[in-house]
């Protein structure tokens, strides 16, 4: 269908007051180290074990509860849709923000303000995306998959993409799920043009609202290292106090040596 044949379908049956990301279907990694999908359906909740579609559109959030989040439906406290500028309370710069420091969580070394990512995802046959959630700890593989879109030239819509979960344990003995990213296909430069133009489209119809379902997730695994000190926030390995702040200096999160060296550099460009 065109993009703006899929629009004019979109304004007849929601109108002027928009979509918000919680009106989608809404995907979650599982917890306890789940590798199925469970993804809503007209039949009902189906699990699959792999999820394949084209990324439209994504963004980090944020979302700080005051205390311990214990999970239900209170909304936070405070909360961001850019990860950049925060509202309510304390609000503000992110950046500087000290809930987005590690260390300020309640218990372990994470941060009291949970980041999430989510990915809108259209699928074969749809013409609504589904919004996949990702934790802390599936963002930093998506992040790697970008950056190697990047380097091909292609943006996330100009590829079919495949999401599958693997099962990890941390250090600490804590198992969990992470989301694994793989270019399937590509598409033609026709289809490029078509999902380009449908994500621009869409997003005018995106209300941006926070809610406490977005940051239901299980607690970082590498919070903590097993002796209780600082974790590298990549693998799990213990590593010291001057090492962790170093990297969260450099890298913005605690990484051990190991996966500094696995961070892209920072582009600099010369002053004309």
């Amino acid at each position: 269908i065109p993009a703006d044949e899929i629009m004019e379908i979109i304004h007849a049956n929601v109108g002027e007051g928009g979509i918000s990301q919680f009106d989608l279907d809404t995907v979650k990694v599982p917890s306890g180290g789940g590798t199925a999908w469970e993804v809503p359906s007209l039949e009902g909740p189906q699990n699959v074990n792999v999820l394949e579609g084209i990324i439209i559109h994504w963004h980090d959030t944020r979302g700080y509860w005051k205390g311990e989040y214990a999970g239900g439906s209170d909304p936070p406290q405070c909360s961001s849709q850019d990860c950049k500028t925060g509202e309510g309370d304390p609000g503000g710069d992110c950046a500087s923000c000290p809930y987005s420091k590690f260390g300020s969580a309640v218990k372990g070394e994470g941060q009291a303000c949970k980041q999430s990512r989510s990915l809108y995802l259209v699928r074969p046959g749809d013409i609504l995306p589904i919004v996949v959630v990702l934790p802390p700890t599936s963002i930093l593989p998506m992040r790697k998959y970008f950056l190697r879109l990047l380097s091909a030239a292609a943006p996330t819509y100009a590829v079919v993409t495949r999401l599958t979960l693997g099962k990890a344990t941390s250090g600490g003995g804590i198992t969990y799920s992470v989301a694994t990213p793989a270019s399937v296909s590509n598409l033609s430069d026709t289809d490029i043009g078509a999902m380009k133009q449908y994500a621009e489209n869409l997003k005018g119809y995106l209300r941006n609202v926070a809610e406490a379902s977005q940051y239901e997730e299980e607690p970082h695994p590498f919070e903590e290292s097993p002796n209780g000190g600082p974790a590298c926030f990549g693998c799990g390995a213990a590593i010291t106090p001057n090492v962790k702040t170093f990297s969260e200096h450099k890298h913005g999160r605690p990484l051990c040596q190991s996966c500094q060296k696995q961070e892209p550099k920072k582009l600099e460009f010369a002053d004309d």
